[in-house]
């Protein structure tokens, strides 16, 4: 039978390869990674950051790896500048690096993995595998003829990238001048023909925001180090908002209307807005799983298992070859996905359906961390996921996050001032994001959803008050006025 020649994790490849485009399954991945791979694409270029990484890098799992006098010794030409100085003063000095290039922990002693934190081009790496594809979908969208012409982002952060007479990159500067240096690699210039992207409402609304924020920060002539951190946030964001929304583009159940719903938690205790928002998050996972499963659909088409019947599906589970590990019984293994097939198709009653579901599930049950999961892991690291400690997360955006979304639908060139109503408008139509600004509308918004009846509470009037905390939010930053007769509007102030 084919199935015996085919290989479960074969089966998550092709789906990422050709329907999702990355391969969100490490936990691993952080918003550096992001950075490192798109920066190369965009510079064309890398660089050989061994050096500054053994400056940063001083010891490894409780062990000393690179000592004061090891850095004394191979830096002759750095140290000899300065007279005298102690292991300790160099010790502390390299503690600053630390903090500069390391924020995010992602330097290790090991350098295959290594990515620091990026202030100019000297930074920017080869690959590492928690990449993982990420930067290459941002690019492709960057780039992507059928949306007009190439991103002014492109350009806007090349030259942040090229601009090195900031602090960070002054500090840096004595061991990036002696020892960094570019590497000229062919497979950092991205083919765009080799690349079929899957262009739709989700990727346009992608490109546009990223735009947005482009005109908004060249206009504001923000600092660079803020411009590229406001970047890869929302680029991460994006990612995850992929995730969660393509299957409506894809899927013909779905409108053409239709958004799914992320509803934001100003964290003021407010417990419907708790419950609505944890819901909300759940359904983003449940979409995100959809979105795999439907890929799967499509290799299992291909093959032909459309058409098996239950019997041979069973055959066909019995002979995958599952890949165990050293010292797995292999049987073992089949006879779970065996076991989970024969629970969903007991519940569903329909044997493709819960093949597909069955091998979705077993494909993420210890090899890989799901799709699924990564959003939450992820959103937490850029400050629009938590709490931290708690199973039941929550959409909790942080002043930055929120700031920098701002950023992605109001145009500071045309001083747009609009009511804070517009503004809940606009992040519903572009990402399906719900504050409460229309308490009415976004209740109703979630009733589809299944969320509204449910939430303990009065959700209507919950809504009032976290959108009410939120504009406060913005206000304190600047970006919002109260008038007298109860108008709240948002702008985004000039710099």
């Amino acid at each position: 039978m084919t199935g015996k020649k085919d290989k479960l994790d074969k089966f998550a490849r092709e789906v990422f390869d050709d329907y999702i485009g990355y391969t969100p399954t490490s936990s691993g991945t952080k918003p550096v990674h992001i950075a490192n791979g798109l920066f190369r694409l965009i510079l064309e270029k890398n660089y050989d950051i061994e050096d500054l990484n053994k400056w940063v890098v001083r010891s490894s799992g409780g062990k000393e790896v690179n000592s004061a006098g090891k850095i004394k010794e191979e830096f002759r030409e750095i140290i000899n500048e300065v007279d005298n100085i102690s292991d300790e003063e160099l010790n502390t000095l390299r503690l600053y690096l630390r903090k500069l290039f390391n924020p995010d922990s992602s330097a290790y002693a090991s350098l295959p993995n290594t990515v620091i934190n990026i202030v100019s081009k000297r930074q920017v790496r080869g690959s590492v595998p928690s990449e993982s594809s990420m930067h290459s979908f941002l690019y492709d969208i960057l780039t992507e003829k059928s949306f007009g012409d190439k991103s002014n982002c492109i350009d806007m952060i090349k030259n942040c990238l090229d601009s090195e007479d900031d602090e960070y990159s002054m500090i840096a500067e004595p061991i990036v001048k002696y020892y960094t240096k570019e590497v000229k690699n062919a497979s950092n210039k991205k083919k765009l023909q080799d690349k079929k992207i899957k262009n739709g409402k989700t990727e346009l609304k992608i490109r546009h925001a990223l735009e947005t924020l482009t005109k908004n920060c060249m206009f504001l002539k923000e600092d660079k180090l803020i411009t590229l951190q406001r970047v890869v946030l929302i680029s991460c964001f994006l990612i995850i908002f992929h995730l969660i929304s393509k299957i409506l583009d894809i899927n013909s159940n779905y409108s053409i209307d239709d958004n799914v719903p992320i509803v934001f938690d100003s964290k003021a205790d407010l417990s419907a807005i708790k419950y609505a928002s944890a819901e909300s998050l759940v359904i983003a996972k449940q979409r995100v799983e959809e979105y795999f499963e439907f890929g799967l659909k499509q290799i299992f088409d291909i093959r032909g298992y459309n058409t098996y019947s239950h019997d041979q599906l069973i055959d066909l589970i019995n002979g995958m070859d599952l890949q165990v590990k050293k010292g797995m019984d292999s049987n073992a293994r089949n006879n779970m996905y065996l076991s989970i097939y024969m629970g969903f198709y007991e519940d569903i009653k329909d044997h493709y359906k819960s093949f597909i579901e069955a091998t979705r599930f077993m494909l993420f049950t210890s090899d890989f961390t799901s799709p699924a999961d990564f959003i939450s892991s992820f959103g937490l690291k850029i400050g629009l996921i938590g709490p931290q400690n708690t199973k039941r997360k929550r959409f909790t955006p942080v002043p930055f996050f929120l700031e920098t979304l701002l950023m992605t639908v109001i145009d500071a060139e045309m001083y747009e001032e609009i009511t804070v109503n517009e503004f809940g408008e606009r992040l519903w139509n572009n990402f399906g994001i719900i504050v409460g600004y229309n308490p009415e509308e976004d209740y109703n918004r979630l009733v589809k959803w299944n969320i509204s009846n449910n939430a303990p509470g009065d959700l209507i009037g919950q809504f009032v008050e976290n959108a009410e905390i939120i504009t406060d939010i913005f206000m304190s930053m600047g970006y919002g006025k109260k008038y007298a007769d109860g108008l709240n509007t948002i702008f985004i102030k000039e710099r």
